[in-house]
């Protein structure tokens, strides 16, 4: 199974972007995007584009199975889980969809849906990955996050 990331707006602390699979589709926001020469800041930077392996596993600290990405260069722990704005995120993808441009409604609904679609895609045997692609068609440096 493949889901598709593709990222659409850059603003100055946070990333917007689109999340597609199997008939599903939800926004999501990421931490602030920085080019790959520029220096990864801990915590507050998106992972760069690329294919990721996703699995579910056990999250010590959000206490449930959770898609975790593997092999994320220069990054770690990285998963897939609700929250409503970058403040909720040190690296991770926040599923799903817009109320403002700094906030995320019903995310906890989204990430219940691709959960359930990364489960039955394993017992079907099939691999799932991430496809982040960065597809920017606006950059917003004046929008405060909250």
């Amino acid at each position: 199974m493949e889901i598709q990331l593709n990222r659409f707006c850059r603003f100055a602390d946070w990333t917007l972007g689109n999340i597609r699979t199997e008939g599903f589709g939800c926004q999501c926001i990421e931490p602030q995007w920085r080019r790959p020469e520029e220096k990864k800041v801990m915590g507050k930077t998106a992972i760069p584009a690329g294919i990721y392996r996703v699995i579910m596993t056990f999250s010590p600290k959000f206490k449930r199975r959770l898609p975790l990405l593997i092999n994320v260069p220069g990054f770690s722990g990285i998963r897939i889980h609700a929250g409503n704005s970058v403040s909720d995120t040190a690296g991770c993808i926040l599923p799903g969809w817009l109320e403002t441009v700094t906030r995320l409604r019903d995310s906890r609904e989204a990430e219940d849906h691709l959960i359930r679609l990364i489960e039955a895609a394993d017992s079907r045997g099939e691999e799932v990955w991430l496809v982040v692609r960065d597809n920017f068609q606006c950059y917003v440096d004046e929008v405060k996050s909250n």
